[in-house]
């Protein structure tokens, strides 16, 4: 997009050139009478005041020489508070050579148009509109039709833009070591064109554009068709950083961009691009420097994606993004470009490892309970629709290869079944969710059964003595849960339990009981509080009863033994069972 924003102003200037010098050449010497012939000749197209230091004139070959052009600023803008430069665009040294008979029939044929030492200031309000915006509106006379121009050469050129539309307030950058070059140039027909350019804070040129343009579009300037290659070598990303959106939990603090596209099309109607993009040296960190991930890159493959003014969309049609070496394809669209982009998109990865993930993003623990620990991979497949402050999302977790463990509550072993299918809201911009889950999982090992023989205990208190509960109901740690299924929900760092069903929970000896959990856990402080209603499996119901036969009272019609409890405190300190 910048590349093609920075093709578009040589046009301008070579055009006003053309027109302002060759009649000023035709007309005599005299300098009064030749300038007011060439800004009569200029003003249909270029609604700006020229002036210059200097003007030579030669005849063999036919050809001026002009010394410190200006161009003034468009009046609009004239006394905007971010301009800070007298001139719009201003240039050392302009010569040109033309030949000299065409003019006599009316048209224009310019065979050299050297521009050197030239400095163009675009400003960009808060509205969007630009300073150049007269020049990209203003129609083309007649006398445009007939310019052609056999070789443009613009050098050491440099381009300072101020836009006040970045979110983290005035960006300001400056594009310098501008070298433009045009050969066979003519309005109704395609020329080719080979800039270059060094973006801010790169040690050298490290911009590219080759290809063709053309045939210029009679009213506006986007229109233009492109058919060519641009190129970025290591620019580094800082100077962009106002154009991030305001209070994430982390920016990039290191890291260059690279790129190597195929553009086709105009921006008007649609550009398209395909290639690469890479991103190198990435290092994301909190804005108070206090937590900062490990360096990373990350690769954009770019199937065929196409941007449109006039749509104001971005359509991505398989786009492979790759981040520290987790791979995912992306698929949609994001509307409201530039001004309020919103996106639908959809997001795909098999095999990602999240630790990598968190090693390059580690404000993902902010999401997590104290001490959660993980490792393998996970599937995901996530529809997501919104902007930075309203964002929804909805998708399929599958982490079946992924294993995790949660101290003092559960751990699950890599190759068990985990599926979450999940709706979302976020709100990026103020790092807060609220998601509700439908979790299903199977072989899960519960890390706090000694929980279950306390609740059952507290239930036959009077019923049944410490041993002979002992006899049937062995003291351990751990109980298989053979599966899982309910419903979790996520707000404000607290995880809700509604009705979560743990299916035949196992000891060495056989099945033990089912239960159902509702209730919450809070992400920072592990505070939990849980209400549990469980049934004793019937074979150890029996076993019970065969030992306190007072106990076949309180049975079911299935011969199992109902107890209900609660477990109130913290998971890394002491947890307290009691009835309900």
């Amino acid at each position: 997009m910048m590349g093609y924003r920075l093709t578009r102003r040589p046009h301008l200037a070579l055009i006003a050139l053309s027109l302002w010098l060759i009649p000023c050449a035709a007309e005599s010497v005299d300098e009064s009478a030749a300038r007011k012939a060439g800004e009569a000749a200029v003003k249909s197209v270029i609604p700006r005041k020229i002036d210059y230091h200097k003007l030579k004139f030669s005849l063999v070959p036919f050809g001026v020489k002009v010394k410190e052009i200006t161009l003034s600023e468009n009046e609009r803008f004239a006394n905007h508070p971010l301009r800070t430069w007298p001139f719009f665009a201003r240039a050392q040294d302009v010569s040109l050579t033309a030949d000299l008979l065409p003019l006599f029939i009316g048209r224009i044929s310019v065979n050299d148009l050297a521009i050197q030492h030239f400095q163009a200031n675009i400003l960009v309000d808060k509205d969007y509109s630009l300073n150049i915006g007269d020049l990209l509106q203003q129609k083309r006379g007649p006398l445009m039709n007939w310019l052609r121009i056999k070789n443009f050469h613009a050098t050491d050129g440099s381009i300072n833009i101020v836009d006040a539309t970045a979110a983290q307030g005035a960006a300001k950058l400056s594009f310098d070591n501008i070298d433009a070059r045009f050969t066979g140039f003519a309005v109704k027909e395609k020329f080719n064109m080979d800039i270059s350019l060094r973006t801010p804070q790169a040690t050298q040129s490290n911009v590219s554009l080759r290809g063709m343009a053309g045939p210029l579009n009679s009213v506006k300037s986007n229109q233009m068709p492109i058919d060519g290659v641009l190129t970025v070598n290591d620019a580094p990303i800082l100077p962009f950083l106002a154009y991030a959106p305001k209070n994430l939990t982390a920016y990039p603090v290191s890291g260059v961009a690279s790129m190597k596209l195929q553009l086709k099309g105009n921006t008007w109607d649609g550009m398209s691009s395909q290639g690469g993009i890479q991103f190198e040296n990435m290092v994301l960190a909190a804005p108070d420097g206090k937590q900062r991930g490990k360096a990373f890159s990350m690769g954009l493959d770019i199937g065929h994606n196409v941007f449109s003014l006039k749509r104001n969309s971005l359509d991505i049609n398989n786009m492979a993004m790759t981040i520290h070496g987790n791979k995912m394809t992306v698929n949609g669209v994001v509307r409201g470009i530039p001004k309020q982009p919103v996106m639908d998109i959809n997001l795909r990865a098999n095999g990602l490892e999240p630790t990598k993930m968190e090693e390059v993003y580690p404000f993902v623990r902010a999401y997590l309970p104290k001490n959660l620990s993980y490792s393998g991979t996970t599937n995901l497949n996530i529809d997501a629709q919104g902007d930075t402050n309203n964002l929804t999302a909805t998708g399929l977790l599958d982490s079946s290869a992924l294993g995790v463990l949660l101290p003092e509550v559960f751990e699950k072993k890599q190759g068990s079944k985990l599926k979450v299918d999940f709706s979302a809201k976020l709100v990026p911009s103020q790092f807060t969710i609220k998601a509700s889950a439908k979790v299903q999982g199977e072989d899960i090992k519960m890390l706090n059964a000694r929980l279950f023989k306390d609740g059952l205990r507290a239930v036959l208190a009077n019923r049944l003595t410490t041993k002979q509960l002992d006899n049937v109901f062995k003291t351990t740690e751990q109980l298989a849960i053979s599966t899982v299924e309910g419903v979790m929900n996520y707000e404000n760092n607290y995880i809700r339990l509604d009705n979560m069903q743990l299916k035949q929970l196992t000891d060495n000896q056989g099945i033990v009981a089912d239960a159902t959990v509702t209730g919450s856990l809070a992400v920072n402080s592990l505070l939990v509080r849980w209400d549990v209603n469980a049934r004793l499996s019937k074979e150890r119901s029996q076993q019970l009863v065969k030992i306190a036969p007072n106990l076949a009272t309180l049975t079911d019609n299935e011969g199992r033994i109902p107890f209900a409890f609660k477990v109130e405190g913290y998971l890394d300190k002491e947890l307290v069972v009691s009835l309900r």
